[in-house]
């Protein structure tokens, strides 16, 4: 499996812990904060999607011997 499916399992299991979450905390005083947060993180989660989409398409490479980190420009 490539990279983005693992996030995108992440992603995907977001309605069923999400809900599960939001039924726990119904009528209760920061009801509103847990929603917000099972919303944000399904956000972060497609953004990291996208990222590893990106930068590491085909999985993480190491290179031990290679040049010290640059930022990228």
């Amino acid at each position: 499996m490539n990279p983005t499916g693992y996030v995108s399992d992440m992603i995907n299991s977001i309605p069923v812990f999400g809900s599960k979450i939001q039924k726990e905390v119904a009528g209760q005083e920061h009801e509103a904060a847990h929603v917000a947060f099972v919303q944000t993180f399904r956000d972060m989660l497609r953004g990291l999607n996208d990222f590893v989409r990106k930068y590491h398409a085909k999985g993480l490479a190491w290179n031990m011997d290679g040049p010290d980190y640059q930022p990228v420009q």
